[in-house]
C-alpha cells in the first residue's frame, strides 16, 4: 500500500513516466527485479516509486525501536551525492548519506546507532554499507528494501560481491527486497552466444529477474527511428547547379567571416 501523503506529492519538474518504467515498477513491486534502463531519470522512477510504496514499512517506526529502513548504495560518493539529493526531492522520508568523506568508517557504534535512527531511507556507498553491515550496525533483517545502483558491478567490485554474499547468508523470511539498477546488464562486450550465460550469473549474484517491458509499441516511441535516404554522387566532372550554388552561399560566408570585426 502507498502513504496518502505521498499520492500527493507534487513538485516542479515532475515528469510523465513511460509505460516500460510503470511496467519495471510493477514487477519491483512483486519480486526482487533488476531494471535495466538507459536514463537515469527512468531509473530513479522505479526507485523512488518502490521507496513510496514501501514507506509504511519504514514510517511505522524508527530503526532503533524495531523498524525498519529502506537502503539505496552506490559505487561512489558523488552518485551517492546525487541520489539523496533526488530522493529528498520527491520523498517526503528523512533521506541519510553514509560515505567516506564523512569519516563514517571511524564513528563509534554509538554514533553510528544515533546517526541511522534520524533517516528512513539511507543512502550510502558500497564498502560503507559493507562495514555497517560487518560491524553490526545495520542488520539485513532491519532492512524493507535494498537498492543497487549499477548492480553490474558485481562482476567485479568486491565490496557489492560480499554484500550480496552476506544478503544469501540471511535467512530468506528476513531478506530485504532487492532493486538492482543498471544501463547496462554486462557493461563490457561480449559475444552473442556468452550473453545468456552473463545474465543468468547476473540473476543468480543478485537472486533476482531481470525485467523489460512486454510492451514494444511503447518502446518504439520512444527509441530513434533514422530516416535513410540514398545519395547518388555523379561521377562527371562537371559542376551541377546545385554544386555551384553551395560553392557561391560558402564563398559568401567566407568573405563575410574574414570581414566580420569580433571586437
Amino acid at each position: 500500500m502507498m502513504l496518502p501523503l505521498m499520492m500527493d506529492l507534487s513538485t516542479s519538474d515532475n515528469f510523465t513516466p513511460r509505460d516500460s518504467e510503470v511496467e519495471l515498477f510493477e514487477s519491483a513491486k512483486s519480486k526482487n527485479t533488476i531494471a535495466c534502463l538507459k536514463a537515469d531519470l527512468g531509473k530513479m522512477f522505479v526507485a523512488v516509486m518502490l521507496i513510496r510504496e514501501k514507506a509504511f514499512e519504514v514510517c511505522s517506526s524508527p530503526l532503533q525501536l524495531g523498524g525498519f529502513s529502506s537502503v539505496y548504495i552506490t559505487p561512489t560518493v558523488k552518485l551517492a551525492l546525487q541520489r539523496s539529493a533526488y530522493l529528498r526531492h520527491h520523498t517526503p522520508l528523512k533521506v541519510g548519506i553514509f560515505h567516506e568523506k564523512k569519516g563514517v568508517i571511524k564513528w563509534s557504534c554509538q554514533r553510528w546507532k544515533d546517526e541511522l535512527g534520524k533517516s528512513q531511507v539511507l543512502v550510502m556507498t558500497y564498502q560503507v554499507f559493507l562495514e555497517a553491515i560487518q560491524k553490526d550496525f545495520l542488520e539485513m533483517s532491519k532492512l524493507n528494501l535494498l537498492i543497487l545502483d549499477d548492480c553490474h558491478n558485481v562482476m567485479n567490485d568486491e565490496a557489492l560481491k560480499k554484500i550480496l554474499a552476506l544478503y544469501e547468508k540471511s535467512a530468506n523470511s528476513l531478506h530485504p527486497r532487492i532493486l538492482g539498477l543498471t544501463a547496462s546488464i554486462v557493461n563490457n562486450i561480449c559475444k552473442p552466444m556468452e550473453l545468456s550465460q552473463l545474465i543468468t550469473i547476473l540473476e543468480n549474484k543478485l537472486q533476482s529477474a531481470i525485467s523489460t517491458s512486454n510492451n514494444v509499441l511503447s518502446a518504439l516511441q520512444h527509441s530513434t527511428r533514422p530516416k535513410e535516404l540514398v545519395c547518388e554522387i555523379s561521377s562527371k566532372p562537371e559542376a551541377t547547379r546545385l554544386e555551384l550554388e553551395i560553392m557561391d552561399r560558402v564563398q559568401q560566408l567566407s568573405s563575410y567571416l574574414r570581414d566580420h570585426r569580433y571586437d
